[in-house]
């Protein structure tokens, strides 16, 4: 079901739509250097930051899309997540995953996410496919395609 017509900004939700897209894209070329090299190097430095703006973009999308539905008020980006996947509009084991996605993305923000390498590797790895998932649904529920 897509959002009555002018409940949800559909431009900006668009827009951040794209942008998230385009983030994804910047991480997936960074990934074959990320594989084969180490935290401290700036692949991965780039490929954290790309990733977290790329959570963040989408949190804020996911707080349009629970305040244009009336699902509630939840105060974190895992909030906004845990709310979509608690009533139905993202499947439960995505809405799981990218409730653990944005809390790792706090991680990174703060730097403590370095201390596990193989754990960073496998988010920065996993993100793409998450977050795509959350760019189907919202792009079902505001009642247009992603361009």
């Amino acid at each position: 079901m897509a959002l009555a017509g002018g409940a949800i900004d559909r431009e900006v939700a668009t827009a951040r739509m794209r942008r998230i897209e385009e983030l994804l894209l910047r991480v997936e070329e960074r990934l074959p250097v990320v594989a084969r090299s180490t935290p401290e190097m700036d692949a991965w430095l780039a490929a954290e930051h790309l990733v977290e703006q790329a959570v963040r973009t989408a949190s804020r999308l996911a707080a349009q899309l629970v305040a244009a539905g009336a699902l509630g008020a939840p105060e974190s980006a895992a909030g906004m997540f845990a709310c979509l996947g608690e009533k139905g509009w993202l499947p439960a084991p995505e809405a799981a995953g990218l409730v653990r996605l944005a809390d790792q993305a706090e991680r990174l923000a703060d730097g403590s996410a370095a201390s596990d390498p193989a754990s960073l590797r496998e988010l920065l790895a996993g993100a793409p496919k998450l977050l795509r998932v959350f760019l189907r649904t919202a792009a079902i529920r505001v009642g247009g395609a992603r361009e």
